[in-house]
């Protein structure tokens, strides 16, 4: 007789409610992980760590290929339910290590930057399984949503267009409603980004106001920290006329303590 079998590892709730399925499943077909590795022809280590809720499989196809072998073995676990059910535990899981919400799509009014923005695509493409992203491209349709362009997206190495925003979501199976919901989340982040723009710029504002004596140049020039040409009164001039622009436009207010900040 075998070893006892190790407990369901509960302490990720939704990793350990997707071993328990496909736990149940198994016994329905009465294998054990052995058979089920080789019916399912996966590594048996790896389904001995699903089936315990060590981890959760990276390719949902592991998950199907469970399910597909204990339906193979028992009429009792045949059923497309079975399959519909295993990838929304799976898709919760994989979430839930991802540090994501499991079973909720984002909650588009909060994103507010661009990488609120990439992190709630990630969220909305693990809610339909994990596809990759030459099937989105397929989804999306014809040149709507590059998959080259989208990997870099989704990893954070390019700011995403408006444009692959909406066809992502319309192809995730969002509504009309939801699309526009997410264009304005796009808005949202654009104007943050360009908001982030000025901020930096007026930083170099305020430390060419405050070179303006040549003492302070001078200071600058020996700590080696000084631009690379000394500001001219010229210059001085158009930031200036930068600064008193945005200040009458609201972009920038004086904080009291002789700095600037963006408008809230």
């Amino acid at each position: 007789m075998g070893r006892p079998r190790n407990p369901v590892d509960h302490s990720k709730p939704a990793r350990g409610e997707l071993a328990a399925f496909l736990r149940e499943l198994q016994k329905r077909a009465g294998l054990d992980n052995a058979q089920l590795a080789e019916r399912a022809d996966l590594h048996p280590d790896r389904v001995r760590r699903t089936l315990n809720g060590q981890t959760v499989p990276t390719d949902s196809r592991v998950v199907q290929k469970i399910i597909d072998a204990c339906a193979s073995a028992s009429a009792s676990a045949r059923g497309t339910r079975f399959a519909v059910r295993g990838a929304l535990l799976w898709t919760n899981a994989r979430m839930e290590a991802k540090g994501l919400k499991p079973g909720r799509k984002p909650e588009v009014e909060l994103i507010g930057s661009y990488a609120a923005l990439v992190a709630g695509m990630e969220q909305l493409r693990m809610s339909v399984g994990n596809p990759s992203t030459r099937t989105l491209e397929e989804w999306a349709g014809p040149g709507m949503l590059p998959h080259t362009s989208l990997d870099r997206v989704l990893a954070h190495q390019k700011l995403p267009s408006r444009q692959q925003v909406t066809a992502f979501v319309r192809a995730v199976g969002l509504d009309d409603g939801e699309v526009e919901r997410w264009g304005t989340a796009w808005v949202r982040a654009d104007a943050d980004a360009k908001l982030e723009a000025v901020r930096r710029e007026d930083e170099l504002l305020l430390g060419i106001r405050q070179a303006r004596s040549a003492d302070a140049l001078g200071g600058l020039v020996s700590a080696g920290t000084a631009p690379l040409r000394r500001p001219s009164f010229l210059d001085i001039a158009v930031w200036d006329r930068r600064r008193r622009e945005r200040l009458r436009r609201g972009i920038l207010i004086e904080d009291g303590g002789g700095r600037d900040a963006l408008a809230s």
